[in-house]
């Protein structure tokens, strides 16, 4: 388990992203979609809630497992960071 500060679970997840499933660090600016796009696929969603559960110690509420929330890098950091703070 990690820091839990918004800014390491940043980090945290953009080393995920470009090594462990290869995007490419330009679309990791926040904003840009990363699954409605095809940019990752559907195994990888499951993969990121699976590291996301191993490595911050934090399990996604379903009603957030969805594109609403976990589409952007931005999206992703504040659900885990929300997550992790009991909200």
């Amino acid at each position: 388990m990690t820091e839990n500060s918004p800014k390491e679970i940043r980090n945290q997840l953009f080393r995920f992203f470009v090594d462990e499933l290869g995007v490419e660090p330009e679309y990791l600016d926040g904003g840009e979609p990363l699954f409605s796009t095809g940019r990752l696929e559907s195994i990888d969603f499951v993969i990121t809630m699976t590291f996301i559960r191993d490595h911050f110690g934090s399990e996604i509420s379903l009603e957030k497992q969805n594109f609403n929330y976990l589409d952007t890098l931005n999206g992703i950091v504040e659900t885990v960071s929300d997550s992790l703070n009991g909200k």
